[in-house]
């Protein structure tokens, strides 16, 4: 496997999903093999453990807000963050939800990218109306739902099929390690 190949999986895991295999992209001058198998390997997971957290929920004894900053702090995309926590009550909605964005943030420091700085500075700092904010809000589920699609026009199933087993492998040990370390971590930050 390609280092780029397994550091955009890894970034992707690790961090937001997607949308950081796209910040990283062009540091790392990954080919698009490498991309599209990263992104594809990434959903897949995401999207097993948007439907594989909440059927957990019941057989652990936690409260749901800890279990969302759980869902949160394990899970690889804000959409599959949202679902998850969503689908077990609003606490835990609100606990995912706190949890991925401080992942999110976790964008600028490992692409340092100065426009999510900015951004972040200008909203802390400066007071919006809310109005601008829900149409920022449209205007970047927009751009990176086009973002996806031109990614995915330029996906051939061959190249995903050709790509191997050891992408899907390196982003199942992944998977494991953040939901077996989050459930021992996460309970340990909240003591704190």
């Amino acid at each position: 496997m390609s280092a780029p190949l397994a550091l955009l999986t890894s970034v992707g895991s690790a961090v937001c999903g997607a949308s950081a295999i796209m910040a990283v992209e062009p540091v790392v001058k990954a080919r698009e093999r490498d991309i599209s198998l990263a992104v594809a390997t990434v959903v897949t997971f995401g999207t097993l453990a948007m439907f594989a957290y909440p059927a957990l929920f019941q057989f652990i004894e936690t409260d749901s807000v800890s279990y969302g900053i759980y869902i949160g702090a394990t899970v690889h995309e804000v959409a599959q963050a949202v679902a998850a926590g969503q689908s077990i009550d609003p606490q835990a909605l609100q606990g995912a939800l706190v949890a991925k964005l401080a992942r999110v943030m976790l964008l600028a420091p490992v692409v340092f990218a100065l426009g999510f700085v900015a951004a972040a500075c200008a909203r802390s700092f400066i007071a919006m109306p809310d109005t601008l904010l829900t149409v920022l809000g449209y205007l970047s589920q927009v751009t990176l739902a086009l973002a996806m699609v031109a990614l995915g026009l330029k996906t051939r199933w061959e190249l995903l099929l050709n790509g191997g087993c050891k992408p899907f492998l390196l982003a199942g040990v992944l998977w494991v390690l953040l939901l077996g370390g989050g459930f021992f971590l996460v309970p340990w930050e909240l003591a704190w």
